[in-house]
């Protein structure tokens, strides 16, 4: 049963990011222990930040660059 990353719903614990998670993080000039992954799909990462209530969508498809060290888009919630 495929879920939309984005679907309502219970809100979950956010845990560590991977290695490959918090490089994601990195490149959209977020600081990896700073956030926690609350879910991920093939296409995006829901990371929620462990002091403020921010949640952040991040799209892991390489799309269209803002700026020069922007690789994947970041919508923010």
């Amino acid at each position: 049963m495929d879920m939309d990353p984005l679907a309502g719903g219970a809100m979950k614990h956010g845990k560590k990011p991977t290695v490959r998670q918090a490089k994601i993080l990195q490149a959209h000039g977020m600081k990896s222990k700073d956030w926690l992954i609350e879910r991920e799909s093939e296409e995006k990462i829901v990371a929620v930040h462990r002091y403020a209530p921010t949640t952040r969508v991040i799209s892991k498809e390489e799309g269209e660059q803002d700026n020069d060290r922007d690789m994947f888009s970041v919508r923010e919630l």
